[in-house]
């Protein structure tokens, strides 16, 4: 099932993105995968498709390194790291169950 968000960047006066997103989580794993909805991205954002990955760990989801999200310019990736952010933080409003620490 995909979600969506809507993400100013770099700050509440800025552009607005639609991100949809959806999440798979088994007993040791976790795959967010995004995708930009908006028309007319800048120059400065390189992906329109990118995931997250964590990892169970003691007890807690950990996000693993994912090279491609952080290969491209610092803009690209303080966006997917905010877009990140914003969705783990909507998913524990929503129910309180996501259970990632950022790290």
């Amino acid at each position: 099932m995909h979600k969506i968000i809507k993400l100013s960047y770099p700050d509440d006066k800025s552009q607005q993105f639609t991100i949809s997103y959806s999440i798979v989580t088994s007993p040791d794993m976790q795959e967010i995968s995004c995708s930009i909805d908006s028309p007319g991205i800048p120059v400065w954002l390189q992906l329109r498709k990118f995931s997250f990955e964590s990892r169970m760990q003691n007890g807690n989801m950990v996000l693993m390194f994912n090279e491609t999200n952080n290969s491209r310019n610092l803009d690209t990736t303080l966006f997917i790291d905010t877009v990140y952010s914003r969705i783990i933080e909507t998913e524990r409003k929503k129910s309180g169950q996501l259970s990632s620490k950022l790290r």
